[in-house]
This record gives structure tokens, sequence and C-alpha cells, in this order.
């Protein structure tokens, strides 16, 4: 075998790719990305985990399911953070500025509108955080509905019967907006019941915006809407505390997810996976594989 050659799946969303694995008649390779499509997609990467010797999952949690799954050899490889994708210039100052020409706080979300993030569940703390601690204050979602429109107007319904204001949906944007929206916002609010990993809190980190989020495990019925909505509160009205949540968010993706130690830990798999297969092995300690 040569070096590096090994067959890669990358299993996200995207169009399916063509590996030369058998799967189960009617059955295509795995697309995880529709929340209706999950079992199924479950199933598929299940039936093809004898195909390879490796699977690399972005977060421990994920590295699990592959583990469930019956993956043989897993490991955790952690998303590479490339900040130079957000670029912060005069256009993203200039239309931040203007989203937030009124000084309300503008508590966000970022990511697709779909079941599992609970939308629901954010808006009924936001009605909450509303009505009891800032009357002014807005919600924006930034995020595609795209094939979840009865969802969308469902969620549209809850606004009206719980009487918020200043909620804004606001669909799919490009790279330049949703860096204007990061710059914009006050908190990054998640009630997400499913998070593999959540990309927009490390952006958040990166932009300086403190996060409020339920635990993996938690629940809203659990947690409770008056305890969400006054974590927000606190987040946005204590000047120190938001100051050491902003402090040690950068030093999280500096540490964890710059791209020195996702270099180290993508040589060390590929070392020890190339080694196992009998193939040379071209990486010398110090290269950079990314």
């Amino acid at each position: 075998m040569r070096p590096f050659d090994l067959p890669l799946l990358d299993r996200q969303s995207g169009d399916p790719v063509d590996i030369g694995v058998w799967l189960p008649e009617g059955d295509d390779l795995p697309q995880h990305h529709t929340f209706f499509e999950l079992d199924r997609g479950r199933r598929q990467l299940g039936a093809i985990r004898n195909a390879f010797s490796l699977a690399l999952a972005d977060s421990e949690f994920n590295r699990k399911e592959l583990e469930e799954l019956g993956y043989p050899r897993t490991a955790v490889l952690p998303i590479l953070f490339d900040p130079r994708r957000l670029r912060v210039g005069l256009r993203e100052r200039s239309r931040a500025r203007w989203q937030r020409r009124r000084r309300e706080t503008t508590i966000f979300f970022v990511g697709r509108l779909a079941p599992n993030k609970k939308a629901e569940d954010l808006l009924r703390a936001f009605s909450f955080y509303q009505r009891l601690c800032d009357r002014r204050s807005r919600l924006i979602w930034v995020g595609s509905a795209g094939g979840m429109e009865l969802y969308a107007n469902h969620l549209l319904g809850l606004i009206e019967r719980l009487g918020i204001r200043h909620v804004r949906f606001v669909g799919h944007v490009s790279r330049s907006q949703l860096t204007s929206w990061y710059l914009a916002g006050d908190v990054f609010a998640s009630a997400s019941e499913h998070e593999g990993f959540c990309v927009p809190i490390l952006e958040s980190f990166h932009f300086g915006r403190p996060v409020v989020a339920f635990g993996a495990a938690a629940v809203p019925e659990t947690v409770g809407d008056e305890i969400f909505a006054s974590a927000v509160y606190r987040v946005a009205s204590d000047p120190d505390l938001r100051a050491e949540l902003v402090s040690r968010g950068h030093r999280r993706v500096s540490e964890h997810f710059g791209r020195e130690r996702v270099a180290s830990i993508l040589q060390e798999c590929l070392t020890g996976e190339l080694t196992s297969h009998g193939a040379s092995v071209g990486l010398k300690r110090g290269d950079n594989p990314l």
C-alpha cells in the first residue's frame, strides 16, 4: 500500500460519495443533515462500518455514536477553527452598526431551523426574559429554514400566542452577513436538545460573545424557562462575568481548536493507521499535515 492510500468518507451534509462500498439494497451513502432522515442515515452509517479501520469524529459525543454502531477503531479529531474565514472588514462593521442602530440587547442563535434545535424552547425562554428582564430585547435566528416550512409556521403561531415582540428569522446569509450578525449580537443562546458539535459556539467565542446553552443531557422541563432567562440576564448585564466568559471562550478556541493542536492529533491518527497497514509513513514529528 502506498502512503495515504486509504479510503476516506466524510459523513456530513452534501452529495453522496462513491467509495465502492456495498450497502443494503435501495440505500445510498449516509446523509445525516435532514432531521427526518436521521434514523435512516444512522442505519446506513452502521451498514458500512466494516469498510473502515479508522473512524474520526469531531467530538466525544459523535465518537461514542460511531463506537455504538460497531466501528472497530475510533478517535476524536477536533474541528479546525480558522478565524480567517470570518473576516471582519469595513463592510461587516458598518452592517453591524446599522443592525445595532438601537441599543437593545440582542440574543441570537446561528444554525439551521430544525426541530432538534428546539426553537420553541428558546422562544419560551425569551418570552420570559423579555417580559421580566428587558422589554426592548430582541431575538435573532440566523440560519436556513429550507424544507422546514411547517415547523416555521408553527413557530410563528407560537410567537403570536406568547405575545413576543422583536423576533426575527433572518434565513440563510452570506459569510460576510454572518460575521455582521456575530458583531451585532450580545449573547449567543441555544436550547438545542442535540448537537454533535456546534461550530457557532466556537464562532461566538472567537467574536467575544458569551454563550448560554442547555447542557447536552438537559431538557427544558428540568432547567425551566426562568433559570435559562436569568442566566441570559446575568451574562448580558454583568460586565465582569461577561469579560470572564469572553476570556475563557478565546482561550478555549486557541488551545483546543487551533491549527497546531489539530495537526498534531491528525498526524498521530494517520501515523498509527498507516503503520498498522504496513505502509511507509511520510510524516515526521513536527510536520504539519494540514
